[in-house]
C-alpha cells in the first residue's frame, strides 16, 4: 500500500471509533433544570442522503420521546415552553464514512437581570457530540445517549 493510502485508512479508522462529546453540564447550568415540569421536543435534521437510510426527523423525534416518557419526564405539545432541542446534522464523506454533530439544548425563557422587562429564549443547558461513524443507525444510539445525558442531569436536580 502506498503511504497516503495507509494514512487515509488510519485516520478513517480512528474517526469511526472516536466521538467527542462537549457539555454546558455544571452545576450551574443543572440548576437551571430545577423545578421543569415537562418539554417539548422539537428536532432539526438535515435530511439529505441520511434520510433516505433510515435517520429522519420522525424517527429521531420518536426515539426522543419515548426516552423521555419510559423516564417518566412529561412531553408537552403545542407552543411550549420550555422545549428540548435536538439537532442531528449528518453528511456521507467520499469514503462512506458518516460524518456527524449533534446536539441536545435545553431552552427556556430567562430575563435580563439589569433590565426584567427584556427576556428571551435561550439554551440553558447543553450537551454536543461530533464524530465520524460507518453506520447511520448507530446515529439514533449517540442521540439517545445525548438524550440520556439530559435526564440524569434532570434527575441530578429534581430526585424522584
Amino acid at each position: 500500500m502506498k503511504m497516503k493510502n495507509i494514512t487515509i485508512l488510519g485516520f478513517t479508522l480512528i474517526s469511526m471509533a472516536v466521538a467527542v462529546a462537549i457539555a454546558a453540564d455544571s452545576e450551574m447550568d443543572r440548576a437551571t433544570l430545577k423545578g421543569l415540569k415537562g418539554l417539548k421536543v422539537m428536532v432539526a435534521q438535515e435530511e439529505l442522503e441520511v434520510g433516505q437510510a433510515g435517520l429522519t426527523k420522525s424517527s429521531i423525534q420518536t426515539d426522543v420521546e419515548l426516552k423521555l416518557r419510559l423516564a417518566g419526564f412529561p412531553v408537552l405539545s403545542g407552543d411550549a415552553d420550555p422545549f428540548l432541542h435536538v439537532g442531528a446534522y449528518v453528511l456521507t464523506d467520499s469514503s462512506g464514512l458518516f460524518r456527524y454533530t449533534l446536539t441536545v439544548q435545553v431552552y427556556q425563557l430567562a430575563q435580563l437581570s439589569r433590565d426584567p422587562k427584556i427576556s428571551s429564549v435561550v439554551p440553558t443547558w447543553e450537551v454536543w457530540r461530533f464524530g465520524g461513524i460507518g453506520d447511520v443507525h448507530q446515529v439514533r444510539s449517540e442521540i439517545k445517549d445525548l438524550v440520556d445525558k439530559f435526564i440524569n442531569a434532570y434527575l441530578s436536580v429534581n430526585p424522584k
